[in-house]
């Protein structure tokens, strides 16, 4: 039971590459501009339908490489409470991905971005609680801002594991501080979770950004719950 909980919440933590605007994991075109540096720091509480638990701590760092072009990786901690046995805890896997805006959004056209990443062994010979696997992963993202509302579009494949995922988000101007946002995300095989998430960002200051989202899965491969806040800096 230990592994399995830990390989459920694995797979709903990193399906894709690094996350977008938090608390989004769908991901948008836009790259970090050229020089700057950006940091997401995020908590995450899941649960699933037999009551086991588990926390993430996450720091995800980003660098404007070119102005079409960023850098960033993402390190996750991971805290697990199966129900009947005692829990772990550990460094789940990083990932280290750049993202390559090709397509810049116009009037009529969508902004395009491929991100291409690895993901990074952090398994039982280091005491983390990753997969203990190098993986490659890819990702292809769509963006289009429309009258009313922004949507987002991703479609990735990770290399070993074999698995494409998907997600489709929206974002809401509700006013010029806060943003509510809308996605659903899963993966294309049978027994994978699909998961729904609600939620909002609020610009606290010029380059300070807090964030809520709540979420619950739609099959019987999900979560029942998950909880996630944070903030992003730029600097």
């Amino acid at each position: 039971m230990k592994k399995l909980t830990i390989s459920l919440f694995v797979i709903f933590f990193i399906p894709s590459l690094i996350y977008g605007a938090r608390p989004l994991s769908v991901d948008d075109a836009g790259t970090v501009d050229l020089g700057t540096y950006e940091a997401e720091a995020g908590v995450a509480y899941l649960q699933d339908k037999e009551d086991n638990a588990e926390t993430e701590i996450s720091l995800t760092i980003k660098h404007g490489l070119t102005e079409r072009t960023d850098l960033g990786i993402f390190l996750p901690y991971m805290m697990t409470r199966p129900k009947e046995e005692n829990g772990e805890r550990g460094m789940g896997d990083a990932e280290l991905a750049a993202k390559f805006n090709l397509v810049r959004e116009g009037d009529r056209i969508p902004g395009f971005s491929v991100t291409l990443g690895i993901i990074m062994d952090t398994g039982e010979e280091n005491k983390g609680m990753g997969s203990g696997e190098i993986d490659y992963v890819f990702n292809s993202i769509l963006s289009k801002e429309l009258q009313f509302i922004t949507l987002h579009g991703n479609l990735g494949y990770t290399a070993k594991a074999k698995t494409a995922s998907f997600g489709v988000a929206l974002e809401y101007p509700a006013n010029e501080k806060l943003n509510l946002v809308a996605e659903i995300t899963g993966e294309n095989k049978s027994d994978s979770p699909i998961e729904a998430l609600i939620g909002a960002n609020f610009s606290a200051t010029e380059n300070l950004t807090l964030d809520f989202g709540i979420g619950t899965g739609l099959n019987d491969y999900s979560t029942r719950l998950n909880v996630t806040g944070g903030l992003t800096l730029s600097f």
